[in-house]
């Protein structure tokens, strides 16, 4: 604590360690939950929840609400709804990029495996002919056996 002594004045400041700690902590768990924003848009992203183009679309909403949630979670002063606002809104704008980025992955597993199945068909095909043309040149009717097997 600290002591002011004046002519007929004593002053004692006594910091109380509560107040403190509670903007602390609350401080630290938005700015903790504010950081999980990439991470949350990502999974609904893989999960197909959500589209980087909905994301985009949103931007301008996006940017209102961040900075209406700053200024309701930070202590009523300019510069601390800025510094968690701004930092909100560059990672909802990585959480666009990943976004992308997943999707264009699953683009690409998707046009994969759209090939690799026509290539099985094709495959397939091929052998089928392949087998008719054996019964035509055996002379066994296709879908019968020979006698006895």
């Amino acid at each position: 604590s600290q002591e002011l002594v004046g002519t007929n004045v004593k002053a004692v400041y006594v910091p109380k360690v509560k107040e403190y700690y509670e903007l602390t902590i609350s401080l630290l768990m938005c700015f903790g939950f504010a950081f999980q924003l990439p991470i949350v848009m990502s999974l609904l992203s893989m999960a197909g929840v959500i589209q980087s183009s909905f994301l985009r679309a949103g931007r301008k909403y996006a940017l209102l609400v961040i900075f209406v949630v700053a200024a309701v979670v930070t202590p009523p002063d300019p510069f601390s709804q800025f510094v968690l606002g701004v930092p909100l809104y560059m990672l909802y704008e990585s959480g666009i990029i990943i976004s992308m980025l997943i999707e264009r992955g699953r683009k690409r597993r998707e046009v994969a495996e759209a090939k690799r199945e026509e290539e099985e068909e094709k495959r397939e095909a091929a052998e089928e002919a392949r087998r008719r043309a054996a019964a035509a040149v055996t002379g066994t009717p296709q879908g019968t056996l020979p006698a006895g097997e």
